[in-house]
């Protein structure tokens, strides 16, 4: 049977509009789901890393799941916690018993998401697991290497998972080239059957350049069918890389991990990106950065307000232009800005990291005044020694 038959044969008996029902619901996690009569498959979704602290937000993929009339239930959490939730002890049988009048589930997520998909999804109902870049672990005994979330990481009480169930297959896309992605990959092939799908250049997490390529639903579409062996996941990954140019994350992420002595290629890369990927305001972001790297502080400022003119342009384009403001010597500018961050958002990295930035930058101008460097001495200098600062967030 063809992979393009097996889907159809699989989605063909679900009917209705699909009902909608909130299965749990407590301060910190909402499990909706949604129903469509006739369905022998669905999925199982944990949304991920998230700057939006609300429940009442859509669930990881729900549009594409209800577009394609595919049940699915979706697993909601408010705070960035890696699931370690009380009340995934009540979580877990209801999805079990939800997940048994399926013949398949599939459990899906991205980074955090992707670690409760492979982690709890055998004991949710799943019988396979799709994870785009996921975490074995995030507790530092388990995993001392991974240093990415520290300051999240280190508000959680992490519990026994001792006595999990393991899936028994595992799929995981992810960039090979980030060695801390890598590893996670590795510990997870060590514990069970893993379909290793490999993105180079996709960054963290790889979802977006697989789904800029238009293959992230045929992943999933071939997944859900039972057709993605190892070895369709080389045929897979050759149908990525003959369509990677129109992903704005592939060469962002190429860009960022050029040397700063290719600077002409890696602002080219990052206009490319921009052009591939119009109006996102993340390329955009990242190409005014590369724009101060460079030296060309008036394109830059032009770039970084046109990001965060973009409607629902997140923290990140913001940063950045606190760091533009930080290179360019205006200090005060710089202050306001990030304490109107700091005020309204509650990612727990960010008012420590941009005060010391802050304070770093405004002693490197005092010592401008003695020595007589330009803004762009200071923005390579400043670039350097973020290379040594482990609580960065770019």
């Amino acid at each position: 049977m063809s992979v393009e038959a097996g889907i159809e044969e699989a989605t063909a008996q679900c009917e209705g509009e699909g009902r909608t029902e909130t299965l749990f619901r407590s301060e910190d996690l909402l499990v909706r789901v949604i129903l469509f009569e006739g369905c022998t498959t669905a999925f199982l979704t944990f949304d991920s890393y998230t700057d939006n602290r609300t429940l009442d937000r859509p669930g990881f993929g729900e549009a594409y799941f209800r577009d394609r009339r595919i049940s699915a239930a979706h697993v909601i959490s408010r705070d960035n916690r890696w699931y370690q939730h009380d009340e995934m002890r009540d979580v877990a049988p209801l999805l079990k018993q939800w997940s048994s009048q399926f013949e398949h589930v599939t459990s899906y997520g991205s980074s955090m998401g992707g670690y409760a998909a492979l982690v709890l999804g055998a004991a949710c109902g799943a019988s396979r697991g799709l994870a785009l870049s996921p975490q074995f672990s995030v507790d530092p005994e388990i995993v001392p290497f991974e240093k990415r979330w520290a300051l999240d990481v280190a508000q959680i009480r992490f519990g026994p998972a001792i006595g999990l169930p393991t899936l028994p297959t595992q799929h995981i896309a992810y960039d090979p080239r980030d060695a801390a992605d890598a590893r996670h990959a590795a510990l997870f092939a060590a514990k069970g059957e893993t379909i290793k799908i490999r993105v180079p250049w996709g960054g963290h997490p790889v979802g977006a350049a697989i789904n800029e390529t238009g293959l992230l639903g045929t992943l999933l579409e071939r997944v859900a069918a039972g057709q993605m062996s190892q070895s369709d996941a080389r045929i897979f990954e050759r149908e990525l890389r003959n369509h990677r140019r129109q992903s704005g994350q592939f060469l962002t992420t190429l860009a960022m991990n050029l040397p700063d002595r290719r600077l002409a290629q890696k602002v080219a890369l990052t206009e490319l990106a921009v052009k591939a990927q119009p109006g996102d305001p993340g390329y955009l972001s990242h190409h005014a950065a590369m724009l101060d790297l460079a030296g060309r502080f008036e394109e830059a400022e032009q770039a970084h307000l046109a990001a965060m003119a973009i409607p629902h342009s997140g923290l990140h384009p913001a940063v950045r232009m606190v760091n533009h403001l930080l290179a360019m010597g205006r200090i005060s500018e710089a202050r306001k800005l990030a304490e109107e961050l700091i005020a309204t958002r509650p990612e727990a990295w960010l008012p420590g990291t941009l005060r010391t930035r802050i304070k770093k930058q405004a002693m490197l101008f005092r010592a401008r005044a003695w020595l007589g460097w330009s803004p762009f001495m200071l923005t390579r200098i400043d670039a350097f020694a973020r290379r040594f600062d482990a609580g960065a967030k770019m």
